[in-house]
């Protein structure tokens, strides 16, 4: 079996620490073959990050998440809020 190291350098290019430690110890991104199927701790920035590579020519962005988007009266137009309810209750045990 071949070596895990390029893809764990990949993803040390896409902005992810491939020495990163969890609290047990263990890798957040494992030295085994299965990173290649998933298996890897990540955050959804960490992931967001990585992704956006593709799509800016191989070039890494560090994401930023966007709360308000104001016009030039200061007008807020957009405003998320993080805990909001978007979909009901309902509707999520439908797909989970």
């Amino acid at each position: 079996m071949g070596t895990v190291a390029p893809v764990r350098d990949l993803l040390h290019h896409l902005g992810i620490d491939k020495n990163l430690r969890l609290e047990n110890g263990r890798l957040a991104v494992p030295n085994l073959p299965s990173i290649c199927l998933g298996a890897v701790d990540l955050t959804l920035m960490e992931m967001t990050g990585a992704y956006s590579a593709f799509g800016n020519s191989g070039t890494y962005v560090q994401p930023v998440f966007v709360s308000r988007i104001e016009d030039k009266t200061a007008k807020s137009s957009i405003r998320t809020f993080p805990n909001e309810n978007l979909l009901s209750i309902r509707f999520t045990m439908l797909l989970w």
